[in-house]
């Protein structure tokens, strides 16, 4: 990396502290991470929409009732249910890591229970979505960790990313709970 700041101006913004939130904003979107490091708002600015409906959170869905909790993973365990309980608690870590014109990152380390939690929350100048990368030192035993993003979006189809191409599938059903996914899932509603 460069010791010198780039002179280009873009759409982003530098990272704001505010009270307890972090603020990440490019012409498209506006992400805010609260104090207990979840995702607590994504605003669509070219659609004048907040996409959440909840903050993004780290779920926790015990598995003790399962002989090979680890393996045996049935839809009903886990589809269209809320965790058990959720990472959070009095040791995070929340920091800015990246604050250029090209892109911004704020990082945010949680320590709970016996595992470690690194997610990193990304904008780029222009970007047209937001990054999120999970890191997790797992460390627990008849667990199931889950990301809950419950979105103000609705559609009985959803658009999948399979690396080559997409697919649109149904969404919601009750015998598919999971589908092959690249990188990306679209549920845009049609309004």
């Amino acid at each position: 990396p460069s010791t010198e700041k780039s002179e280009v101006t873009t759409d982003l913004d530098k990272v704001q502290k505010n009270s307890n939130n972090y603020v990440l904003n490019n012409d498209k979107y506006k992400v805010t991470i609260n104090s207990n490091g979840d995702i607590s708002s994504i605003w669509d600015k070219s659609i004048n929409r907040e996409l959440l409906e909840s903050p993004i959170r780290l779920s926790l869905q015990n598995m003790t009732d399962k002989y090979w909790a680890a393996w045996e993973l049935n839809t009903g365990d886990y589809w269209n249910k809320l965790g058990d309980d959720y990472v959070s608690g009095d040791n995070i870590d929340i920091k800015i890591i990246e604050d250029g014109s090209c892109r911004t990152s704020v990082q945010v380390t949680r320590k709970y229970r016996n595992s470690t939690y690194s997610q990193t929350v990304r904008l780029a100048a222009g970007g047209q979505f937001v990054t999120i990368d999970n890191l997790v030192d797992w460390q627990e035993k008849a667990l199931l960790l889950k990301a809950e993003f419950n979105t103000n979006s609705s559609n009985e189809k959803a658009t999948y990313d399979l690396g080559l191409g997409a697919v649109e599938r149904g969404n919601n059903t009750n015998n598919l709970a999971e589908v092959p996914v690249q990188q990306w899932a679209d549920i845009s509603n049609s309004d």
